[in-house]
């Protein structure tokens, strides 16, 4: 389990029972985007959602989208666009979320792109649920998302992330 929705500026993996900080290796960084590389990127954009999304903070995700985003939270229906289509999905989705946790993984970088996974659980309308995605991040030269596609599965119970998550 990498700890719940609060991480650290570090992100933290589970590596048997104990947990560890992830580092970039000496020397080595994501491919630079100008103003900010991909991997600070999408750990900024992880360590951002872990905290407002408990706390329902639109605004704070928000933030972290340019004006030109494309937000795909669900391949199946129509993307939200720009922040303003990120805000209404949030608004929507946090309207029916309580008692929400999450988690987030240390991301994967490939240039301008990183995927990074994740697990919350909540109850919805008296249900309770898991569930376990990862989000495939297109980054801008500033580092703000400018695609975002979700994919994820779920449970009709609370489930903790499993020990070697």
């Amino acid at each position: 389990m990498i700890g719940r929705c609060g991480l650290a500026s570090l992100f933290l993996a589970s590596s048997g029972n104990r947990a560890q900080k992830i580092e970039p290796a000496s020397g080595q960084r994501s491919a630079s985007i100008t103003g900010m590389d991909a991997e600070t990127a999408a750990r900024r954009w992880a360590d951002t959602w872990s905290h407002p999304w408990p706390q329902r903070d639109v605004e704070a995700i928000a933030a972290l989208y340019a004006d030109t985003a494309v937000h795909h939270s669900n391949p199946f229906h129509e993307p939200g666009l720009g922040p303003a289509g990120v805000r209404r999905w949030l608004a929507d989705n946090f309207l029916v979320e309580e008692d929400m946790e999450c988690w987030f993984g240390p991301p994967i970088v490939s240039g301008g792109r990183a995927a990074v996974e994740w697990w919350a659980w909540w109850t919805e309308q008296g249900q309770e649920l898991t569930y376990a995605g990862v989000s495939v991040l297109h980054f801008d030269d500033q580092g703000l998302v400018v695609e975002h596609r979700d994919y994820d599965h779920h449970i009709e119970q609370l489930q903790r992330p499993y020990a070697d998550w």
